[in-house]
């Protein structure tokens, strides 16, 4: 049609395709006076009407205490209310008050205060892509089916705040989510990373993991991932222990894995001289602390270097302290670009390390 404004089209064609809504532009009127729709309703009303069908939110009170929120593009549900206490039931209700068409929202946030148990399928029919759940200091456990149904629809996941007695509860739910992308849980009583506490999850990209306990991390925690990890971040106020192989994958992998241990204090005693063994994949290995780190193990953090040459170390050191003076041989100088001297010189100045 641009190419001569004489040119022109005639056919009939489906006002259902939204594909074909460009040939109401201003710029083709003239020329488009040959095409028929198969239905009276003008296609740009259509494809309108379609996108609001798709996207609107259910009448308020068939869903309360939740509520929904419409951008237009998406939808949301939101259940805040310390009255919630059959989970399942609310969720039943809701499917009823819903056409099936309408049982899908973008995103799920859920508040609990006065829930002791998530039990199997407690969403019923209802599927969401991203779900957030938190707020239960009483919520004791989570039974395994909670997300049947939704396994295959769920990409990002999130729990915070949930007093949970047996720290399987949790990995056994995130395992059955099939397509996860992005994980994130805090403070949920989580005290123990339990060897191949995960099974392999192809899609997942990002892990978020916050303890407000003593933390410990077992060999082979993380093992079975899967090649897509890219972010890795374990927060909490005392790590305590890394045993042997803790960040062990079984996929050999070109692509970086940014590692963050996040923590108020880190127990270097704890640390395993091979707990960075068999990450078959380069590292950067970031060590943030609210003190400063007196000195890197050379036991540890030599070995996780010479585990692949480009693995890295960041983090804020003490320039004085002479543990630290390994970390200035040659072997490792590409390796150590991200540690700083908290007196503000550069590692290799002459003026650290005085008299070591």
């Amino acid at each position: 049609m641009k190419q001569n404004a004489l040119n022109e089209v005639m056919t009939k064609m489906n006002c259902n395709d939204c594909r074909n809504v460009w040939l109401k532009k201003p710029e083709f009127a003239t020329q488009v006076n040959g095409i028929f729709f198969t239905a009276i309703i003008t296609i740009a009303v259509l494809c309108t009407t379609i996108k609001q069908v798709h996207s609107k939110c259910p009448v308020a009170a068939t869903i309360k205490p939740c509520s929904c929120y419409d951008s237009g593009d998406s939808r949301s549900l939101s259940c805040y209310s310390s009255n919630i206490t059959d989970v399942k039931g609310l969720f039943q209700n809701i499917s009823k008050a819903l056409d099936e068409k309408d049982r899908q929202f973008d995103s799920l946030s859920l508040s609990l205060q006065s829930v002791a148990e998530l039990p199997a399928q407690a969403f019923a029919d209802i599927k969401f892509k991203k779900i957030s759940i938190s707020g239960s200091k009483v919520l004791k456990h989570i039974d395994v089916d909670l997300l049947k149904g939704n396994s295959d629809s769920v990409i990002e996941f999130s729990a915070s705040s949930l007093n949970l007695t047996d720290n399987l509860d949790i990995c056994n739910l995130v395992n059955s989510l099939e397509h996860l992308e992005t994980l994130t849980l805090s403070r949920n009583n989580l005290n123990v990373m339990p060897e191949n506490a995960f099974k392999e999850h192809k899609n997942l990209t990002t892990v978020k993991i916050t303890s407000e306990q003593n933390l410990k991390i077992s060999g082979n925690a993380f093992k079975s991932l899967g090649s897509s990890l890219r972010y890795m971040e374990i927060a909490s106020a005392n790590i305590t222990a890394i045993s042997d192989n803790a960040f062990a994958f079984d996929d050999t992998l070109k692509e970086n894995l940014r590692l963050i241990l996040n923590t108020d204090n880190i127990d270097l005693n704890g640390i395993s001289k091979s707990a960075f063994a068999g990450a078959k994949r380069p590292i950067s290995l970031v060590l943030i602390k609210d003190k400063t780190i007196l000195y890197l193990d050379e036991a540890v953090f030599s070995t996780f270097m010479k585990g692949n040459p480009l693995n890295e170390v960041m983090t804020q050191i003490d320039c004085t302290n002479c543990k630290n003076v390994w970390l200035k041989k040659p072997e490792f100088a590409t390796q150590v670009n991200g540690i700083f001297c908290t007196n503000g010189l550069e590692l290799n100045d002459p003026k650290n390390f005085v008299g070591c």
